[in-house]
């Protein structure tokens, strides 16, 4: 498809191919980057300014550490880290600040998760490629740490521009692994014709959504 509308091939990525799924890495780099950083005292003023989103880090309190852990982010994503790689680069520069980050893993899964989304739908969105990939497919990754209300909408089809996306496009909770994959309206009708899929524009499952409290 990226062939098709002259757009550049994405190098293959291999150790977060669950979260990051290869598309869109350069773009979630540079919207990660762009991320103001905020304490959680500025985090909760901005919430409720604004909220307009920006990165900031349960424990972390110094902005100056802030930056830089964003930008560590940004480094790991890049180079395609390990995430006990990220977790060593990060601890040993917060412990340069004299601080501690909580659930370090859990920092970098949902926020490489959120900066490739944002980067996935830039690339998706473009006009030339939505005259071919129209719809989305909600794709969970099914195993036992899938938490039931992601995994009941395993399987949604619905166009890219619907509005219930802006509800149930994931990361849908810390931690979440799901993504929505681009697809052709062709791909979308075959696969609803199929059984398992269902169209979310008639019925969103009862038990799907993001988690308490994420969005």
């Amino acid at each position: 498809i990226l062939r098709d509308v002259d757009l550049p091939l994405q190098t293959a990525r291999g150790e977060f191919s669950e979260v990051l799924g290869g598309v869109g890495v350069d773009q979630a780099v540079e919207y990660l980057k762009s991320l103001p950083v905020a304490t959680r005292s500025d985090w909760e003023a901005l919430l409720a300014e604004s909220q307009k989103t920006a990165f900031t880090a349960a424990g972390v309190e110094s902005k100056a550490a802030l930056d830089e852990l964003r930008n560590l982010v940004a480094k790991a994503l890049a180079e395609d880290w390990s995430p006990s790689e990220f977790e060593k680069g990060a601890t040993d520069l917060l412990t340069k600040f004299k601080t501690e980050a909580g659930a370090l893993r859990t920092l970098w899964n949902t926020v490489t998760a959120t900066a490739m989304a944002k980067g996935r739908e830039e690339m998706l969105t473009d006009p030339d490629v939505v005259k071919i990939v129209s719809f989305r497919l909600y794709d969970a990754i099914m195993d036992l740490r899938t938490r039931p209300n992601h995994a009941a909408l395993d399987g949604g089809i619905a166009p890219w521009d619907w509005p219930g996306w802006e509800e149930y496009a994931p990361p849908n909770g810390f931690n979440c692994r799901c993504t929505l994959v681009g697809i052709t309206n062709a791909r979308a009708q075959s696969l609803l014709g199929a059984g398992f899929y269902f169209d979310l524009t008639d019925h969103v499952p009862f038990n799907a959504g993001p988690d308490d409290g994420f969005k």
